[in-house]
């Protein structure tokens, strides 16, 4: 079994380990090359060390340069937001201290001991100090957006480390089996509903009833009124899953609905769902002769 799942099991040698170190190809996932803004200078160093180190056993997916390429700008802004989240917070603190002086020097005697104009003064000055530390920490970050040096240095690192994207045909493919694989999904569901037939025409019974309720005794109409809430609640729950798919799923399962699903018809989905052009806007006829 080791043999047939060896990523799953911890090396049990010294020499499978330096195997590893000498053979494995390293593949990073998007953060990690994100966190090259995010890392202090020292640590972002040595990042760029290892990367360099390991380059010729370095293989990056497609999708993580993607997202690697369209996430940094927002990486980049969110670095500069600590030095005016902090500021707004002292000044926000230093408000709130003032009002809550203010209160104490109108009925308690601790302002005729304290000297609060002292304290406001003492932490204002202090303020100011953070401030100033904050401004020099600012200017110390890089201007990144018009000179993104980080990134010009992992781009020479990785240059013909990163896959190829796929093809439009590939990707037609692959959206059109996501689209069968939700349909078949979501048409189960549904059919898991159509195996309560006593339940549901029950429910239907009492929606037609529902109007003579006046007539009837006050016990039944309680118990009417609890039913109609549950069909309620199963309508609701189906309708959701329409309106939680896309169109052409939509139009399906309307039809699944309306015509419900014979035990041959549950049986022979999977070959109707293959015979599907789910990539097109078209609607999806059901043969109105199926059993029901």
């Amino acid at each position: 079994m080791r043999d047939l799942f060896p990523g799953y099991y911890r090396p049990t040698s010294e020499e499978e380990f330096k195997k590893i170190w000498q053979e494995a190809i390293f593949s990073f996932d998007a953060n990690i090359l994100l966190n090259i803004y995010r890392y202090s200078s020292e640590t972002r160093e040595r990042l760029f060390d290892i990367i360099e180190y390991l380059k010729e056993r370095i293989w990056i997916p497609h999708q993580v340069a993607y997202e690697y390429q369209k996430e940094r700008l927002t990486v980049i802004s969110q670095q500069s937001q600590p030095y005016d989240q902090i500021r707004e917070l002292l000044n926000n603190e230093l408000k709130n201290l003032k009002k809550k002086l203010e209160q104490y020097s109108k009925r308690h005697s601790f302002t005729a001991c304290v000297d609060t104009k002292t304290i406001i003064q003492t932490i204002e000055r202090a303020n100011k100090r953070v401030y100033k530390i904050l401004e020099e920490g600012r200017e110390k970050y890089p201007d990144l957006l018009d000179d993104d040096k980080f990134r010009d240095k992992l781009t020479n690192l990785l240059e013909g480390k990163v896959g190829k994207p796929y093809s439009n045909e590939e990707l037609d493919k692959i959206y059109k089996d996501t689209k069968k694989r939700k349909f078949l999904e979501y048409a189960s569901s549904f059919l898991k509903l159509t195996e309560q037939p006593e339940a549901i025409e029950e429910a239907r019974e009492v929606r037609r009833q529902a109007n003579f309720s006046s007539i009837l005794a006050p016990d039944i109409q309680r118990r009417m009124q609890a039913s109609i809430v549950d069909s309620q609640r199963l309508m609701k729950g189906i309708e959701a899953t329409i309106e939680a798919n896309e169109k052409t799923m939509s139009q399906t399962l309307e039809r699944l609905r309306k015509y419900w699903i014979s035990p041959r018809m549950l049986s022979d989905l999977p070959d109707y769902i293959d015979k599907l052009d789910l990539n097109e806007n078209k609607d999806i006829n059901i043969d109105d002769n199926a059993e029901n």
